[in-house]
């Protein structure tokens, strides 16, 4: 009788200890059970295509997509996890040279550089998508010109010779719900940069240490309010919310990750000054977040940089992950 009081006395402590290790996870899980107004969802998209140079997009002074490779690329990005509330949104586009093959950058834009951009408003339903915006279409605007083949008289990019060229703009946009996000609060730009970049970097470090440990509680805890906000503004499901954490649990699998050291960055304000992150500035990884995981998949080494922004909710108060 002893043993056995002695067995269920540890079954029980295991047990208690087993749900407190869970609690988070339990809660982030349950996110979707918060989100509103599935009823009356739009996605707006970004569809977007570059010939002969590199490009940032951004909406609202968030990134939706960079590209600093050679050739061209033709996508579509979901663009509500940068939009906050109904209305007036912005989008920028910074045309940059193209890369060349050796890894370097040409001087200036050509006079092939082209970029188009499409955003809508649909709501997916089961087989099939309604168009519930038709939103604007962008494209570089062009002169006259002889082109690099000789052909005179005809179109060519009006930006060409120059190293960099922005494009703004509005858009409406008619979501249905409204989330604070980052738009109240610190201006990050009005800090001291070097104690906010000791401070930056112990969040990659405080993060990057949850991936190694496996600690799921510290890592959805950090991702929670970015998690729960993400959910709303896309109209999740309970199995879109998992799908969402497994991409983070997916590194737990691998007994050899290790994460990389920070090297040749900057910090980049997104958001009006109001989200920092660390961005690579070596030409081989330009464009892409400096948190870099490693791992054995199969035959393969495999790496990922990982995006992770954060922004201070609060004067004083601590960095924390929003998107």
């Amino acid at each position: 009788m002893k043993q056995l009081f002695i067995c269920l006395l540890a079954i029980s402590i295991s047990s208690c200890a087993q749900q407190q290790e869970s609690k988070m996870t339990q809660k982030i899980s349950q996110i979707y059970k918060e989100v509103k107004y599935k009823n009356e969802a739009i996605n707006y998209h970004a569809d977007f295509y570059n010939s002969d140079c590199s490009f940032e997009l951004l909406v609202n002074d968030m990134k939706v997509y960079s590209y600093y490779d050679t050739g061209g690329i033709g996508t579509s990005f979901p663009i509500n996890y940068k939009i906050l509330k109904p209305g007036i949104q912005t989008y920028t586009i910074r045309l940059y040279p193209q890369k060349k093959q050796d890894g370097s950058f040409i001087d200036s834009l050509v006079k092939k550089t082209s970029f188009k951009l499409v955003v809508s408003g649909v709501r997916f339903r089961e087989g099939g998508i309604d168009t519930l915006d038709e939103g604007f279409t962008f494209t570089t605007p062009t002169i006259q010109g002889t082109n690099d083949e000789g052909a005179e008289d005809v179109p060519i990019f009006a930006g060409h010779g120059l190293p960099y060229v922005e494009y703004t703009g509005t858009f409406e946009a008619k979501v249905p719900y409204t989330m604070t996000g980052w738009s109240q609060s610190q201006d990050l730009t009005k800090e001291d940069p070097d104690q906010l970049l000791k401070e930056v970097i112990a969040m990659y470090k405080q993060y990057g240490q949850a991936i190694v440990d496996k600690d799921e509680e510290t890592l959805f805890a950090m991702i929670y309010t970015k998690q729960k906000e993400m959910a709303q503004a896309v109209y999740a499901d309970s199995t879109s919310v998992q799908e969402d954490l497994d991409k983070y649990r997916k590194y737990f699998d691998y007994n050899n990750l290790v994460i990389e050291s920070l090297e040749k960055y900057k910090m980049q304000f997104y958001g009006n000054g109001k989200v920092v992150t660390l961005m690579r500035i070596n030409d081989e990884h330009k464009g892409k977040n400096a948190m870099r995981v490693k791992y054995i998949e199969g035959d393969y080494y495999v790496r990922e940089s990982l995006i992770i922004n954060f922004h201070r909710p609060k004067a004083g108060g601590p960095l924390e992950i929003i998107r």
